[in-house]
């Protein structure tokens, strides 16, 4: 195993005067395990907006598409491995209430 350091980027711009926040990002979780090369890290894609009324109420709408490749011995180690392209796709919705 090693140290590794997650990193992420990301954008919002708020629409004036409507309370729209619109929003984009790119974030990687390096794999943990040594030699491992970058394939193996998990890399994603992120949108979404947000929409938030008299400061009180909002919702937030995202989306993230993920990617990477993994591995999986069966009956012990190198006897029987399988590689996996694995991607993932998420939405999310999250209600908010300031009070």
């Amino acid at each position: 195993m090693r140290s590794v350091i997650n990193y992420n980027f990301g954008i919002e711009y708020t629409v004036p005067n409507i309370g729209l926040r619109l929003r984009t990002g790119y974030f990687v979780q390096p794999s943990a395990y040594q030699d491992d090369p970058s394939e193996f890290d998990r890399k994603y894609f992120t949108a979404g907006f947000g929409f938030l009324a008299d400061e009180t109420v909002g919702i937030d709408v995202a989306y993230a598409y993920g990617w990477w490749k993994d591995f999986g011995d069966n009956y012990g180690s190198n006897v029987s491995r399988t590689f996996q392209d694995v991607t993932t796709r998420q939405f999310i919705v999250t209600g908010i209430y300031r009070f």
